[in-house]
């Protein structure tokens, strides 16, 4: 099975446990992005995001990866960079004096 595929199995079980709204509230906006070697790499929104579900899930995830990935699979999360600001707002005239 392709590692997309096996993400999807990491989530499934993480339903089963955490229920389809906690799972989803917490790992909906996670993306798997591959494994290089023996890090399965995850991007996630935010440094908040990234401490909660390291503090909160983090023993268990691994657990679970561990299972469909194989032992010794470490979990690397990468935070989603912010988006460049929109060239526009810079070009737009100040507000204008009051008097």
């Amino acid at each position: 099975m392709e590692d997309p595929g096996v993400w999807n199995l990491v989530l499934e079980q993480l339903k089963k446990e955490y229920g389809d709204q906690g799972a989803e509230h917490w790992f909906g906006a996670v993306q798997f992005l591959g494994r290089v070697g023996n890090q399965v790499r995850l991007q996630v929104p935010n440094q908040f995001c990234r401490q909660w579900i390291e503090d909160k899930f983090g023993s268990r995830l691994a657990e679970v990866i561990h299972f469909y990935f194989g032992p010794g699979q470490q979990i690397e999360f990468l935070v989603q960079p912010d988006p460049s600001p929109d060239p526009g707002w810079e070009s737009l005239p100040s507000r204008p004096e009051e008097s």
